[in-house]
């Protein structure tokens, strides 16, 4: 490639970065956001709330997750059956 078209994705690449940091500073304001709405509904006490406009609950959930090693090694007959496999290209920068 010409200097001129690693230039190209060297400003690309900067201005990537410059939005992802801009990404990052919204996304903390958005969770400091939610943080003050959750200390509002556990001050009260509440798992539910509805405003004129919105409902908001805030409940425990519960997530399942398998543990693929153990799953494979003790299991493997198992493993082979259920696992599924995805493909896809990934796009790495550093």
């Amino acid at each position: 490639m010409s200097n001129s078209e690693l230039n190209y994705l060297d400003t690309l690449i900067g201005e990537m970065r410059e939005k992802e940091n801009e990404i990052k500073a919204i996304s903390e304001e958005i969770d400091a956001l939610k943080n003050l709405i959750r200390d509002e509904m556990l001050n009260r006490e509440l798992s539910e709330i509805s405003t004129a406009n919105h409902k908001i609950t805030y409940s425990d959930c519960q997530r399942t997750t398998v543990n693929k090693k153990t799953l494979q090694n003790e299991y493997p007959d198992i493993f082979s059956k259920v696992v599924k496999v995805s493909s896809y290209k990934m796009l790495r920068i550093s």
